[in-house]
């Protein structure tokens, strides 16, 4: 992966962060561990698409940028 292509989509996640942060759907505490094992797609079962975002998708693409 690029180093341009990179930084475009760790911008990308920024965006949401701020978002969600705007949107005042940013959480101070991660839900329970059990919510966040879930084996349907997105969670859906157990989170919130918001929480979803905010504790999966991000974190594990700021990882895969890493």
């Amino acid at each position: 992966m690029s180093e341009a292509l990179r930084v475009a989509i760790g911008e990308q996640l920024q965006v949401i962060e701020v978002e969600l942060r705007r949107l005042e759907a940013w959480e101070q505490n991660p839900p329970a561990p059990d919510r966040l094992a879930s084996d349907v797609p997105f969670c859906h079962d157990t989170l919130e698409f918001t929480q979803w975002l905010q504790w999966i998708f991000l974190p594990r693409f700021r990882a895969v940028l890493e």
